[in-house]
């Protein structure tokens, strides 16, 4: 989700998806993974480069990376009110820990519940190179059916499948992420129309 360079040469990269960091060079085998809070989102080394601040969206905190002891405090930024449903299924949307070894989320294909508009080949078709162009979820909601054979009457099934067929989960996906999730696409408004984008 984002990256900053050190005077020195130091990578730091955070990935969203699985509440890490990691930091290393482009030459490393390995870089240091270090965890952090929810959907990390930026980071940037101190100015003394001995750190580095990581700011977490969905724990609306920060994570404080200290570089030589590799020591992680958290500060607060304020209370948090509970979550409503659509906010867990945004949650839920950006959470690799759903595929098969946490490599991927929904918003790797369906980057904020758009489009990647790249090709995706997967078994949710049955079938293995037939590549497909990755759809958009604005406004799809109310689109039944639902799947590349139109097969799926409803929203909650087709997501379900996604986690277990795209996504190749490891696990058994609960029923509340999956209605948490299904309330997210509900709520994704379509696009504006290219009459109305084009507009000043």
């Amino acid at each position: 989700t984002s990256l900053d360079v050190s005077s020195t040469g130091l990578l730091a990269i955070t990935l969203g998806g699985t509440n890490r960091v990691v930091v290393g060079r482009d030459h490393d085998y390995y870089f240091r993974k270090f965890d952090v809070g929810f959907h990390p989102v930026s980071c940037q080394f101190s100015p003394d480069e001995q750190a580095l601040i990581v700011v977490n969206q969905f724990s609306d905190s920060l994570s404080i990376v200290s570089l030589s002891d590799e020591q992680v405090p958290h500060v607060s930024l304020g209370d948090m009110r509970r979550p409503s449903q659509v906010e867990r299924g945004e949650q839920a949307f950006f959470d690799a820990t759903l595929s098969h070894d946490g490599w991927m989320s929904c918003h790797s294909c369906h980057s904020h519940g758009h489009t990647s508009g790249q090709l995706n080949d997967n078994f949710s078709d049955q079938s293995f190179g037939t590549p497909k162009r990755i759809l958009s979820l604005l406004g799809q909601a109310e689109t039944a059916p639902y799947s590349w054979h139109g097969q799926v009457a409803d929203l909650e099934t087709q997501v379900a499948l996604s986690i277990r067929s795209t996504m190749a989960s490891d696990r058994e996906v609960s029923p509340t992420t999956v209605a948490d999730l299904t309330a997210y696409v509900r709520s994704l408004a379509a696009p504006p129309s290219l009459q109305a984008a084009r507009l000043p």
